[in-house]
């Protein structure tokens, strides 16, 4: 059976390790509203992956909710870009898990043309980790005390 490699619901059934729960909790009241994800995946070859995105962003916003963490209109435009990098990933991971990852090239053989964007996403993404407090080094270097600016002046 060919599988839809352009739609992640098309996965079920077979050996792949979900990238999310499916029944995450819906976020809490005065929590932000969900983005547009059709305005980023388009057409009705990508509704998989609006309901990935959609179960993403309600699972970082519940985990940030557990977490203690407001969430400000600041960190919407943050938390937005995040959960487009990690549906982004899974696809290009679908799409390369269909496909000798070496192909035949002029010169020889050459690596997949997906490992380039797939390497900016997962750069991309390591950097909204770490501002969002989303792994365990990055949450210790947030709830580390700043040093005082004006420590150590004699201001008279």
């Amino acid at each position: 059976m060919a599988r839809d490699r352009t739609n992640p619901d098309s996965l079920r059934g077979q050996n792949v390790v979900p990238m999310r729960p499916r029944s995450v909790p819906r976020p809490a009241p005065g929590q932000p509203s969900e983005p547009r994800w059709i305005d980023y995946f388009p057409g009705d070859e990508n509704i998989g992956l609006r309901r990935l995105s959609r179960r993403e962003w309600r699972y970082i916003l519940a985990q940030l909710a557990a977490a203690g963490v407001v969430v400000t209109p600041l960190d919407l435009a943050v938390l937005e870009d995040y959960t487009i990098c990690r549906v982004r990933i899974r696809w290009l991971e679908n799409e390369l898990s269909g496909m000798d990852a070496w192909h035949p090239g002029s010169e020889g053989a050459a690596k997949s043309p997906l490992f380039s964007p797939l390497n900016q996403y997962r750069a991309q993404l390591k950097f909204y980790v770490d501002r969002l407090g989303l792994s365990p080094r990055s949450r210790q270097d947030l709830h580390q005390e700043r040093p005082d600016d004006d420590a150590g002046l004699d201001l008279d």
